[in-house]
């Protein structure tokens, strides 16, 4: 209306003009209109969701050792082709050795079996969708926890499918090797046997254990239906620094069908020192057993653990100081070490008294509050002071310290920072500082002890966790950077284990250098055959895999391109497949599997049973969704194009007529 009025009395504009800006003007204020409500449309949808049938298949070395690829493959053929499976369900196809993979690997190569971790994952995967997990094994599992005590964790239905033989023929077998990884020289090492005997009637055998082809223990033994399992322990003497390489074997049956299991290599690492590590701490706290429990499971590191009162002269004789929340009780200890010169291991929590730490040392200082604080670590993924990998740490529970704000010296690197109620900071919570040809270490936060826990929890073990331990203890009771390479790696591996060499390289001033082109050459004893391979650049380090390295003695060189710097070491592979220990399926535990799961087990000439089952099972139905779809009726970005060309237009012939 206002457009009306405004243009038809304007006389010096022809009629039809005039009519033709009125117009513009409508639409122009019908547009902010459109954009104003922004008119909307539901659109539905229906789907069907068909029930998941999840297939996983063993592809270990085991089934294939056991000449039961063909049956596998079949099995799996039969299921994966089925037309009325396939109209019931959506059929997803699974394989595993010691992890989960997508698609079926007819290579049958894993070496190692991990039958509960791809149970778990499947069940998190469809979780909140019908799914039925068929399971085509031998059930033999080598790695990880046990999936007839892990059941809670699967939340679905399982379907084993038992391939191979079930009969247990007379069998003897090493199942275990127990000894120390380090023993000291002209010390006697200990070595405990599992072994194991199958079948019915009475045997005998004798156990040796060998060096270099020679017996150095030698034991006859008896076995029968009601005596099937002995423990052996025995010691030897370190007699020599170095790898010593041994087998226990025990002597075969007659008609022992599998003779791989009877033997069993392990190793010895003899060293002649000891490092003596000192560990203050004025109060009680899990914490600090926690420590001397995880340094000393590296038989050459010995922990002491003292009060600030009763330290005495001991400092003098340990190399390294761990400094458990000190406060002024410790005046006496740090006088000793600054004379000493002595490297540190500092803990902080909510018993330190930061005004007497930072007194006495300037790496780390804190204005602290009376207010406590939790904080989660947070991994630095740019640490380059030694080799130290990310063991999981932001999914550990937080440690506790004093809260405030802190400032760090430049000598000072974080391998760990503070994430305080999901805010991230750059404040160290586990951070190294280097000054002078001495060493700190310094943890800020209380209640490791529970990060060792949850290491165990999530590595089946304290492995992982004891090892970050130890590469912390090494870099700090060690006083020397004069090697510009730097390899660490293990004196010997299992074949079927991860075997991983490290490498650090600096440049001349001591600065961590990820450009460099890192080799290794590594050589087989037995037939001098050499393979050069480069290293891969990963987290600031250099490593390569050696685990499809075949059983024996290795030495290596690892060297810089264009720099004449290299290194040397030696080490051991094992001869040892878990995957062929067994010579029969494991029947029994698949079974209870299916009873935990409320499936149901079959063997594989029972397939056939199984399709009915799920066929006409009513536990697995299709289900129908309806998803609506909320759109806008006109696009507002064409709009816009459409206001910005009308109010365009209408300002043109204005200007044009002289109106403006």
């Amino acid at each position: 209306m206002a457009a009306w009025f405004q243009y038809r009395s304007q006389s010096v504009l022809p009629r039809p003009l005039r009519f033709f800006l009125i117009a513009l003007r409508f639409f122009t204020v019908f547009t902010i209109f459109l954009l104003l409500i922004n008119p909307k449309f539901i659109k539905k949808e229906s789907m069907i969701l068909k029930p998941i049938l999840a297939v996983a298949v063993d592809v270990s070395e085991s089934i294939a050792q056991r000449e039961l690829t063909n049956t596998v493959q079949s099995v799996y053929n039969e299921l994966l082709q089925d037309e009325d499976l396939q109209t019931k369900f959506n059929i997803e196809p699974f394989s595993f050795g010691a992890t989960l993979q997508r698609g079926f690997d007819p290579t049958f190569e894993a070496l190692q079996t991990n039958i509960s971790e791809p149970l778990k994952t499947i069940s998190q995967t469809y979780k909140g969708q019908p799914t039925a997990i068929v399971l085509i094994s031998d059930g033999n599992q080598t790695y990880g926890e046990s999936y007839v005590h892990s059941t809670v964790k699967y939340k679905k239905n399982v379907f084993p499918i038992i391939v191979g033989d079930t009969i247990r023929t007379e069998d003897l077998s090493i199942s275990r090797v127990n000894s120390n990884k380090y023993a000291f020289l002209s010390n006697e090492f200990p070595i405990e046997l599992f072994l194991n005997y199958t079948g019915v009637n009475p045997v005998d055998t004798k156990l040796t254990i060998l060096e270099n082809g020679t017996s150095v223990f030698s034991q006859p033994l008896h076995f029968s239906a009601k005596d099937r399992t002995k423990v052996v322990e025995t010691s030897l003497m370190a007699n020599k620094v170095g790898t010593r390489v041994f087998k226990a074997v025990l002597e075969a049956l007659p008609e022992e069908y599998n003779l791989q299991n009877n033997r069993k290599d392990f190793a010895i690492e003899v060293v002649d020192e000891k490092t003596k590590i000192l560990l203050v701490s004025a109060i009680t706290h899990p914490d600090v057993g926690m420590l001397k429990r995880s340094i000393e499971k590296n038989q050459q590191r010995l922990v002491t653990i003292v009060s600030p009162e009763t330290v005495g002269d001991k400092i003098a004789e340990n190399q390294l100081l761990i400094l458990y929340q000190p406060n002024r009780s410790f005046s006496g200890v740090w006088e000793q070490l600054i004379a000493l010169k002595k490297n540190t291991f500092i803990i902080a929590g909510t018993q330190t008294d930061w005004n007497f730490l930072n007194s006495q040392q300037s790496f780390i200082q804190k204005q602290v509050t009376s207010q406590t604080e939790d904080f989660q670590a947070l991994w630095n993924p740019t640490f380059n002071s030694f080799i130290l990998e990310d063991i999981g740490f932001e999914d550990f529970s937080p440690l506790t310290g004093m809260f405030g704000t802190i400032t760090m010296s430049a000598a000072v690197q974080p391998f760990l920072f503070q994430k305080i109620r999901n805010t991230t900071t750059t404040d160290p919570l586990l951070a190294v500082a280097e000054s002078d040809g001495q060493r700190h270490v310094f943890l800020l936060g209380e209640n490791s002890w529970k990060w060792r826990m949850q290491s165990f929890a999530t590595h089946n073990g304290f492995e992982k966790f004891d090892e970050f331990i130890g590469k912390l203890i090494f870099y700090a009771s060690s006083n020397k950077r004069s090697e510009r390479l730097v390899v660490q790696y293990e004196p010997f591996y299992e074949s079927t284990g991860s075997a991983v060499i490290n490498a650090q390289y600096f440049d001349k001033n001591y600065i961590s250098n990820t450009n460099a082109l890192l080799t290794i050459s590594l050589t087989h004893k037995r037939d001098s055959t050499t393979t050069t391979i480069p290293m891969l650049q990963r987290h600031g380090n250099y490593e390569v895999g050696i685990s499809h390295l075949p059983a024996g003695e290795y030495s290596f060189q690892v060297s810089v391109a264009r720099e004449n710097i290299s290194k040397k070491g030696e080490f051991t592979i094992l001869d040892y497949n878990a995957e062929i220990q067994h010579s029969y399926s494991n029947a029994k535990e698949m079974i209870q599997l299916a009873h935990l799961t409320g499936g149901k087990a079959y063997m594989s000439s029972e397939v056939a049973n199984l399709k009915e089952n799920l066929l006409n099972s009513s536990d697995y139905k299709s289900i129908q969704k309806e998803k609506e779809t909320v759109s806008s009726l006109i696009d507002w970005r064409l709009l816009l194009v459409l206001l910005v060309l009308l109010l365009s237009a209408e300002w043109f012939i204005r200007k044009y007529n002289g109106l403006i």
